[in-house]
């Protein structure tokens, strides 16, 4: 059995199929900003949880939420 990946891995793979992915109301494809945002928030996501394997639980989250109050 192997191993589940890390929050790290499983996000990029996400953002990375985000190009090909379609918005579903207007059938266009998702802007370059659009893309750029969700890049920018999973690698702070990462920063303090990408070590972790999936499932990602609310223990973590929590914890993350801790951090982000204590930097403002």
């Amino acid at each position: 059995m192997s191993k589940a990946p890390t929050f790290e891995h499983a996000g990029r793979l996400w953002h990375d199929s985000l190009s090909k992915q379609l918005r579903r109301r207007t059938g266009k494809p998702l802007s370059e900003n659009t893309r750029s945002i969700y890049g920018r928030s999973l690698n702070r996501l990462i920063e303090h949880i990408g070590a972790f394997r999936l499932p990602v639980t609310n223990r973590m989250l929590r914890d993350y939420i801790a951090a982000m109050r204590n930097a403002g």
